[in-house]
C-alpha cells in the first residue's frame, strides 16, 4: 500500500544507505511532468512484468499495490544502481534467461521408443534382422565386428 512506503528511502530496495545518493526524476529540469511520469511508469511496468512471470526479485521491497502515479505524486526516489537493474534492456535479458531455464515440455509417452534391457538380449539372434542364423553345425558364430566405437577388427 501507498501508506507502507517511506518516501525518503529508495522506492526499489527500500533503503537509504549512507553515501549513496537518492535520485528523484521530479527534481530534473530537463524533463516535463509527462516525461517524469513515464519514467515512474517504466520502473513500475518492468518490475511488475518480472513479478508476473514469477521471477523472484529479492532486492525489491516496493509494494505490489504501488502505482506509477502515486510514485510520481510523492516524488519517489531511487538509487541509480537500483534503477539500472530494472531498465528495459536488463529486464529483457532477465526474461530471456528465465525462459531458457524453464524446462521443456515432456514428450508424449507414445512417441518414445521402448527401452530395452540387456537381460532381454538373445545372443542367438542377429542384431540386425532378429533371425536365428543356422549353420551346418548349429547357430552361426559371429567372427568379426565393426562399429565406430569397437574399431575395425575385434
Amino acid at each position: 500500500m501507498e501508506g507502507d512506503v517511506n518516501w525518503e528511502k529508495c522506492l526499489i530496495c527500500g533503503a537509504k544507505r549512507f553515501g549513496e545518493a537518492l535520485r528523484c526524476i521530479r527534481s530534473s529540469r530537463r524533463h516535463n511532468e509527462e516525461e517524469q511520469l513515464e519514467v515512474y511508469a517504466q520502473i513500475h511496468r518492468n518490475i511488475h512484468l518480472l513479478w508476473d512471470k514469477g521471477i523472484p526479485l529479492p532486492s525489491v521491497s516496493m509494494p505490489k499495490t504501488l502505482t506509477a502515479k502515486s510514485m510520481f505524486d510523492n516524488s519517489g526516489k531511487w538509487h541509480d544502481y537500483c534503477r539500472s537493474k530494472y531498465s528495459d534492456s536488463k529486464v529483457q535479458l532477465l526474461l530471456q534467461s528465465h525462459q531458457n531455464k524453464e524446462p521443456e515440455p515432456e514428450p508424449e509417452p507414445a512417441s518414445q521408443a521402448p527401452k530395452r534391457s540387456r537381460s532381454n538380449y538373445d545372443n542367438q539372434l542377429c542384431i540386425f534382422c532378429q533371425v536365428v542364423k543356422q549353420g551346418v553345425s548349429g547357430p552361426e558364430t559371429l567372427h568379426e565386428v565393426t562399429t565406430i566405437e569397437f574399431g575395425t577388427k575385434h
